[in-house]
């Protein structure tokens, strides 16, 4: 049974109220606990950060991040971070708190550019624009850095289909890093 639990465990933070929870008072120490209970099973840990948008409260991703992080490499454990996110915000101190982390990012493309920013576009930037920028950044900044790109479909995505592939195989990203996911919505 001990061989079999030493596979992969995987935390899931799954929004902003949850990290509010899990970085604040005495569940910090409940953080330990888990982890310390952990340490004699497992040979993979992978953190998740889902739903809501994590990249709101950056500051306390990346102390949940650094504190798995220490704990991995003081008990040589495999230590991983998986990202959902619509790709928008990427704060410095994530990017700095995973620079040296195996990461791994979902991000959701509504379309082609004209498409998207109809979808999930903002007043005040271009959204496609900015999930493009965030993936070269990302690209350029993490080595150990891989991408699924989620493209949202419906019969007005499939238009511009070409567009989307453009860019996803342009200078943006190593493409040795992407797996590409349709997903249809209604």
């Amino acid at each position: 049974m001990k061989e079999i639990m030493k596979k992969h465990v995987n935390i899931e933070i799954l929004d902003e109220d949850e990290l509010v929870f899990l970085n604040g008072g005495t569940s910090a120490a409940d953080v330990d606990k888990i982890l310390k209970g952990l340490k004699d099973f497992i040979e993979q840990l992978q953190l998740s950060f889902w739903g809501g948008e994590s990249m709101l409260v950056g500051s306390k991703v990346s102390k949940i991040i650094n504190k798995v992080s220490d704990f991995c490499k003081s008990n040589n454990i495999f230590f991983s971070v998986h990202f959902t996110t619509n790709g928008t915000m990427l704060p410095k101190i994530v990017l700095e708190s995973i620079k040296n982390i195996t990461t791994n990012f979902q991000i959701t493309i509504d379309g082609s550019k004209e498409q998207h920013n109809k979808v999930r576009g903002s007043k005040s930037f271009d959204s496609y624009e900015r999930i493009w920028q965030h993936i070269h950044t990302l690209n350029e900044s993490l080595k150990d850095c891989y991408f699924s790109l989620r493209i949202n479909y419906d019969s007005e995505t499939f238009k511009d289909m070409k567009g989307i592939i453009n860019d996803i195989l342009g200078p943006h990203i190593n493409n040795d890093k992407v797996v590409i996911s349709l997903k249809k919505v209604w």
